[in-house]
């Protein structure tokens, strides 16, 4: 089986891609949802947490206190890279059953979808990376328009993610997002006609 990763700035269209491939299929993955999972109440990812940060992260009902920590880690780096510690070697660890899950069932290809593969480092069960790109004018413009979050802090993410240019670099496909959804669909059809 071979194993795409989805990577891209916010807003970059990541979430259409992988939809794309649901459409087809193919079994996928999503970092994010797997650390949302990872920090339900109850998990030893979530008692970590409250271990390394205090128990004011944790909110009355038992669940992580997502706004306190954003703030915490989004200004603090020692903090950022704290957290980081905790989730990705459980991320990773969840990602790499899943697909051997995925393998088992005889699939030919699974995808995962995975912000920060070029901050983080990319994964060793990853064969090949699609990055989802369009111009940075039209991220701030889709998270505006999908999160109603301030140019500010769309731009502040934006800077703390590597450049467009470093993550085109670690790419083996390139997907334009800029256009429509034909647009983008063409270009999948013409790396997967097979699927």
């Amino acid at each position: 089986m071979k194993t795409y990763a989805i990577t891209g700035g916010i807003g970059s269209g990541k979430s259409t891609l992988k939809h794309w491939f649901e459409e087809q299929g193919v079994p996928t993955l999503n970092a994010d949802e797997m650390a949302r999972d990872l920090v339900q109440p109850g998990m030893p990812a979530l008692q970590q947490i409250a271990l390394s940060f205090g128990n004011e992260f944790i909110q009355e009902d038992g669940h992580l206190n997502r706004k306190a920590m954003r703030q915490t880690v989004f200004n603090n780096e020692k903090r950022r890279k704290q957290l980081e510690a905790i989730l990705h070697p459980l991320i990773r660890q969840t990602t790499a059953e899943q697909l051997a899950k995925f393998e088992a069932k005889v699939h030919p290809i699974a995808v995962v979808e995975i912000p920060l593969l070029v901050e983080t480092g990319k994964p060793d069960y990853i064969d090949k990376v699609i990055v989802s790109d369009c111009p940075p004018s039209q991220q701030i413009q889709r998270v505006q328009q999908r999160n109603n979050w301030a140019y500010e802090d769309i731009a502040n993410i934006m800077k703390r993610q590597v450049s467009r240019q470093e993550r085109l670099n670690h790419a083996d496909i390139i997907i334009d997002t800029s256009g429509d959804l034909a647009s983008i669909e063409a270009q999948l059809r013409h790396y997967f006609s097979d699927l």
